[in-house]
């Protein structure tokens, strides 16, 4: 997690789409925790306008060990951050 960490959010972070989903989706599966803020900021600048990148937000909150962290983003200035979240505790 903590090696991973900073490679992915950079990932997450690009502004090439298929980076951002890729790095997404592995945050999820590999249950990266330090990746919920920069996830958030995607999801945000996405606005959801793409679905895609849509997806890849809500597999890297489902994938989160801590599921009391993703439920606290229920208090996210961003809906669509508190959609992701919704969907992603379901």
């Amino acid at each position: 997690d903590t090696a991973l960490g900073p490679t992915v959010n950079a990932a997450i972070g690009s502004n090439r789409p298929r980076v951002a989903v890729a790095a997404a989706l592995a945050a999820g599966r590999l249950g990266l925790t330090d990746c919920v803020d920069v996830v958030c900021m995607m999801l945000t600048a996405n606005a959801d306008q793409d679905p895609i990148i849509r997806h890849a937000g809500i597999m890297a909150l489902a994938g989160q060990p801590d599921l009391n962290r993703v439920a606290a983003l229920s208090a996210h200035p961003s809906e669509f951050v508190r959609v992701a979240a919704v969907v992603a505790l379901r």
